[in-house]
């Protein structure tokens, strides 16, 4: 396949992105008060914390695409199917060549990323990206954990924030991974909260899971009570 096809392909890929976001990307304990005093979410992250819990993180999809720059995308979604909280889950994407011989991170936690929280039931997206111009990548797998569990309790009516889809732009379309992605926010939660990255994960046409974009650049927000 000739490069220009290539590109071709990957550009089709990016337009027709299929988000998830990383739960509005928010940690719930900003250290400020309620505007409201009736607000039951904690304004710091609870004390108490639990050994375990039944059930764990579970990766329900995974995925990954490499450009002809070398770029390799990796995106996956993940599942709390536990009845506590999850925080602090730490995510390891693993490369492999044709012959599955696991293709060495090039600085510490290049593959790696954290997500602050995941309330139970709830799923989130989660990625990375890495180059490797010299290999060509064959496969990646997903590993998560461990980490730290809170009881449901203990973080109140805090829910997800949700996140529509508005639109995909491309300024350069002879660069098929540089994408500007817009999207709207709304939190029904009583509390506001901190701010944190946001995962975009990509699929095909076809629906099959083909990485993600770590930081979109554009976004608006809206908090609904």
């Amino acid at each position: 396949m000739s490069r220009n096809r290539v590109l071709a392909v990957l550009g089709v890929v990016v337009v027709l992105a299929a988000i998830v976001v990383s739960a509005g990307g928010k940690l719930p304990w900003t250290g400020r008060s309620a505007s409201d005093d009736s607000c039951d979410i904690p304004d710091r992250a609870p004390a108490s914390t639990l050994a375990s819990a039944p059930g764990g993180i579970k990766v329900v999809e995974q995925g990954f695409s490499q450009s002809p720059s070398g770029l390799v995308s990796l995106g996956a979604i993940l599942e709390n199917t536990s009845t506590e909280v999850a925080r602090r889950i730490p995510v390891r994407f693993r490369l492999f060549d044709a012959a599955h011989h696991e293709l060495p991170g090039l600085t510490t936690g290049e593959l790696s990323v954290e997500v602050p929280l995941l309330l139970p039931g709830q799923r989130i997206g989660a990625g990375t990206g890495a180059y490797r111009r010299e290999i060509p990548v064959a496969g990646a797998e997903t590993t998560v954990g461990p980490n730290a569990w809170v009881p449901r309790a203990a973080v109140g009516s805090l829910g997800p924030v949700g996140a529509t889809y508005l639109r995909t732009l491309r300024f350069y379309p002879d660069n098929p991974v540089s994408v500007d992605v817009h999207y709207r926010e709304t939190s029904t939660n009583c509390r506001a909260l901190t701010s944190r990255d946001t995962a975009v994960v990509f699929r095909d046409r076809t629906g099959r899971r083909t990485g993600d974009l770590g930081r979109p650049v554009r976004r608006r927000s809206r908090r609904r009570r």
